[in-house]
């Protein structure tokens, strides 16, 4: 997997790669299904609905009103890959996984003076499949194991910043949530007040805003 927020703005570019699992086990992750469903169809093992296109998986990509107040919204946007296969490797996702998504979406939030977060989301035809793609992901970097928002495993990475941002660094994390894989990348100029807790706090709200979808609820989790 690969981390840039390629060509949209002046964001860090991700050298060092880590991977998360972030499931919610008591919110219903679901489980893995016992076989490929239909596309928009209930999960057989937990009776969830699915996100699969990219109109579902822009409903769950967070906009500024989700995010925090000092953050602005510069792109919210999912894109069909049936339509536009090339923008799956755009996002700098495995070209063995982009083969089996569906579609795939990026949310990008920029104060343009000292922070920035990026949030990739790509998804997959039924759950065994994301769950397979998920544990193909690049290890060699795991690092910083600790509690993620209910309990599960959840890792770090480290992000160096090309020549402009010479002096930006941020962190990390990655997850699987029913049929969908994302990334969430949080970068900051030295000297700035980061909160500790906002990089779990945006993933948690990702990934309760997927929860929502597939429960056939209409997204509203927030990071304000």
């Amino acid at each position: 997997m690969g981390g840039a927020l390629a060509g949209r703005l002046p964001s860090l570019v991700r050298v060092v790669l880590v991977s998360a699992v972030c499931c919610i086990a008591a919110a219903g992750c679901g489980g893995t299904s016992a076989g490929p469903t239909g596309k928009g169809a209930a999960s057989p093992s937990s009776g969830r609905l699915p996100v699969v296109d990219s109109t579902q998986l822009q409903t769950v990509l967070p906009t500024s009103r989700n995010m925090p107040s000092d953050l602005g919204g510069r792109t919210v946007d999912a894109w069909d890959l049936a339509k536009d296969p090339s923008q799956c490797q755009d996002e700098e996702w495995p070209g063995a996984w982009c083969a089996r998504a569906g579609a795939v979406g990026l949310s990008v939030f920029i104060n343009l003076v000292d922070q920035e977060i990026g949030i990739h989301l790509v998804s997959f035809p039924d759950e065994r499949s994301a769950a397979q793609a998920f544990k193909t992901r690049d290890k060699t970097d795991d690092m910083d194991r600790y509690p993620g928002p209910t309990g599960e495993r959840a890792y770090t990475f480290d992000l160096v910043a090309p020549e402009d941002h010479l002096l930006w660094t941020g962190r990390g994390m990655t997850f699987q949530q029913g049929t969908v894989i994302g990334r969430i990348e949080y970068s900051w100029k030295p000297g700035t007040h980061v909160p500790t807790e906002r990089l779990l706090a945006v993933t948690r709200m990702v990934i309760q805003r997927i929860n929502e979808k597939e429960r056939g609820l209409n997204p509203t989790a927030s990071a304000r």
